[in-house]
C-alpha cells in the first residue's frame, strides 16, 4: 500500500498508544542517601572505608589522626546535562579541634581525576565537651562527558575524637522543560508544546479539551503536525480525520468532540 501524507498522519497518531509516561527531571540519582534514616541505619549502595559507619541517618567518618577515609557510589547519569551535588556536613567528637572533608566526582572511566570538587571543606570547631557542630550545606555542580560517573567523599582527622559527619546527599539532574509541560526536553517529542486548555485551530476554538499526552505532545501539537506534512487543505482535513478517529477509538474524545474539531479544522487556513 502507498503511505500518503493522511495516513503517515494517521500512523503518527497512533503511536502515541505506545507512550511509556514521562520521568522527573529532578530525581534524586543517589541511593540511601541519608543513610537508612528514619528507617535503620545502613550503607546501602556505598562503599568505603575504613571507619565509615553509618548512625541517625548520617556517615560517620572516624580513626586516627592523621588518617583519611572515603566512601563512595557509582552512578548513572546523562552525559551532557548538568548535574548538582548537594550534601550537608558537620562535625561530631567532643574535641576543640578541626575536621575537614572534600566531595569530588568523577568519570567512571578515570576514577582517579575528578572532574568536579568542593575542596576540604572544615565545619569548625566545636567547644568542649559538645559532641557536634552545626551542619552546613554544601554543593556541586558539573557536567559529565559520559553517563557512569563515581560520586566520592574523601575525609581528613586530625584527633582521635573529632569526626566529620554527612548525610541528606542528592544528585539531581538539571534537566530543562522549554515548554513546561513537566516533560524533560530529552524525553518530550513535542519540546514547544501548544498547551492551550482546548484544541484552537488557526483561531477557531473547538472547545475540546486539549489533552496533553505521555510523550509530551498535546492534540493540537497533533493537529499542528499535519497541517505541515500537508500539501493542501483537502489533505490536512484528511490527516485530521484519521486523527480524530484514533482519538475517538481510544476513548480520548467523544463523538461530539471529534465533530466539533473537524468543524474548526474545516474553518481553518
Amino acid at each position: 500500500m502507498m503511505m500518503t501524507r493522511h495516513t503517515l498522519c494517521g500512523l503518527m497518531a497512533a503511536l502515541l498508544s505506545l507512550a511509556t509516561g514521562a520521568v522527573h527531571a529532578q530525581d534524586n540519582l543517589i541511593v540511601n542517601g541519608t543513610f537508612g534514616s528514619p528507617g535503620p541505619a545502613s550503607l546501602d549502595n556505598w562503599t568505603g572505608g575504613p571507619a565509615v559507619f553509618p548512625g541517625g541517618g548520617l556517615a560517620f567518618f572516624v580513626g586516627s589522626p592523621g588518617s583519611s577515609s572515603t566512601l563512595s557510589q557509582s552512578v548513572s547519569t546523562t552525559a551532557g546535562v548538568e548535574h548538582t551535588l548537594s550534601f550537608d556536613y558537620g562535625k561530631g567528637g567532643d574535641w576543640f579541634r578541626s575536621t575537614s572533608i572534600n566531595a569530588a566526582v568523577y568519570l567512571a572511566s578515570n576514577p582517579t581525576t575528578p572532574i568536579a570538587q568542593t575542596g576540604f571543606l572544615n565545619p569548625g570547631l566545636a567547644e568542649p565537651g559538645t559532641d557536634i557542630t552545626d551542619f552546613f550545606p554544601a554543593s556541586l555542580t558539573f557536567t559529565p562527558a559520559e553517563g557512569d560517573i563515581v560520586v566520592k567523599f574523601t575525609s581528613q582527622l586530625y584527633a582521635t575524637r573529632v569526626f566529620p559527619l554527612i548525610g541528606n546527599v542528592v544528585l539531581t539532574a538539571e534537566i530543562s522543560d522549554t515548554d513546561g509541560d513537566g516533560i524533560p526536553d530529552d524525553e518530550d517529542a513535542c519540546p514547544d508544546s501548544d498547551l492551550s486548555f482546548t484544541v484552537v485551530i488557526d483561531g477557531n476554538d473547538s472547545g475540546v479539551f486539549n489533552d496533553l499526552f505521555d510523550d509530551g505532545c498535546t492534540i493540537s501539537d497533533l493537529i499542528s503536525q499535519c497541517y505541515w506534512m500537508s500539501e493542501n487543505h483537502g489533505e490536512f482535513m484528511s490527516c485530521v480525520s484519521d486523527l480524530t478517529n484514533w482519538l475517538k477509538a481510544e476513548g480520548i474524545i467523544s463523538g461530539k468532540e471529534k465533530g466539533a474539531i473537524t468543524k474548526a479544522a474545516a474553518k481553518a487556513f
